[in-house]
């Protein structure tokens, strides 16, 4: 978090759609290729990666969640890209982009009691996963990773962890994995508006104060953006997530405190013990920099009970010069502004410390794990051809 990263839109949200996708259509290894039937209104075929005989069009659904609502709104289907006309020649596989917004977990719960579920699915939560595949919802993969070298070399850390809720089977992966701080660092530090950096000649600019600084210049600059009122750092604090999770981000900044899943310790890694998140120096840093923003008429005062839906409105039009945390918003965002001619919009990722990380030198802490309990997908029952999916999931790994 600690550099600017460049994006390509486009290719970006491909990829991270392939890789929510990846997880999970799968059937017997064994079973012929040639016996797979074509789907209704199929639009062709073609040659497979392993040159196999020629395969119907396969078009699978898959949920865009509400952060990603406005790519899917741009790009409907995977083969509008180029990452998806690869895979469409390679595999014969389009994906369709189904956009969803409101609480996820309730959605799966209401699937998961009528049977109505898609045949690539992302879930949230361990429960979640566990009722799945109480219910025999969710295919196991044990016989395609057997076949898969691939796939059992990337993940071979993390399966052991996957089979625990499966009894032994592997019914589900998470996807954005291996998090490995050199390859693919999370980087949820603060979004600006790309026309406010280049107007203040795109400075090197790390501290908080330097922040409340060129955010409150920026909305004394720039009162209205596309007819609208702007409001300058947003924040979805209205998640489940929101207050106690990325309210406190600002202790992950420095190099002392490390966040282990509970949302009420830290651990301290200088001292080796447990210490209170809302009560850390760090964690009141970062309240600071909120309460001078919120001063300067430059916090907007809506982040208290907005969700996601309402700060992606908000970047959308540009109205937000800043946003808190939430990087990976950006990318369908920017993707629109793109589309649209309007680049000076985008939203950039940005390092950021309290002037105390700074003074200590603090280096930063990457997230590194071999699981993610919110973004695990399943391959269900309802899957047409789940050996040509994993045959691409196998491929991509």
């Amino acid at each position: 978090m600690t550099k600017k990263h460049g994006q390509v839109p486009g290719l970006i949200m491909l990829l991270a759609f392939c890789v929510l996708l990846l997880p999970a259509c799968t059937s017997s290894p064994n079973k012929p290729e040639a016996n797979a039937q074509p789907e209704s209104g199929g639009e062709g075929t073609t040659q497979t990666a392993g040159g196999e005989a020629d395969r119907e069009l396969y078009t699978i659904k898959i949920f865009i969640d509400s952060g990603n609502a406005q790519a899917a709104s741009v790009i409907k289907r995977s083969d509008e890209t180029p990452v998806g006309k690869i895979i469409k020649e390679k595999f014969n596989i389009v994906f369709e982009y189904v956009p969803f917004s409101g609480n996820y977990i309730d959605k799966l719960n209401l699937m998961l009691a009528g049977g109505d579920y898609p045949e690539l699915l992302r879930i949230e939560g361990q429960t979640t996963v566990e009722k799945y595949i109480a219910a025999g919802a969710l295919l196991p993969l044990d016989d395609y990773i057997r076949s898969a070298p691939n796939f059992s070399n990337l993940y071979k850390d993390a399966l052991p962890f996957w089979r625990i809720a499966g009894n032994g089977k592997v019914y589900n992966w998470n996807y954005g994995l291996p998090i490995d701080a050199s390859l693919n660092p999370e980087n949820n530090d603060i979004l600006i508006r790309r026309d406010i950096l280049e107007e203040a000649g795109w400075p090197e600019i790390l501290s908080t104060d330097d922040y409340v600084k060129l955010i409150s210049d920026a909305m004394k600059k720039h009162p209205e953006t596309n007819g609208k009122k702007t409001i300058g750092l947003a924040a979805a604090f209205g998640e489940s997530y929101g207050i106690l999770g990325i309210s406190t981000a600002m202790t992950e900044k420095g190099g002392r405190y490390i966040k282990v899943g509970s949302r009420t310790a830290l651990w301290d890694a200088i001292d080796n013990k447990f210490v209170d998140q809302f009560l850390n120096e760090y964690n009141i840093d970062g309240y600071r920099f909120f309460n001078q923003l919120y001063r300067e008429g430059a916090f907007d005062k809506e982040s208290f009970t907005d969700k996601v839906d309402q700060v992606v409105a908000k970047m959308q039009d540009g109205r937000a010069l800043a946003v808190w945390y939430s990087a990976g918003l950006a990318t369908s965002v920017n993707l629109a502004f793109e589309n649209a001619g309007t680049p000076q919009y985008e939203y950039i990722n940005m390092p950021i410390k309290s002037p105390k990380q700074i003074e200590r030198g603090d280096e930063r802490i990457y997230l590194s794990g071999l699981t993610r309990a919110f973004d695990q997908v399943g391959i269900t029952k309802n899957a047409k051809h789940p050996e040509r999916i994993f045959e691409l999931v196998e491929w991509a790994s």
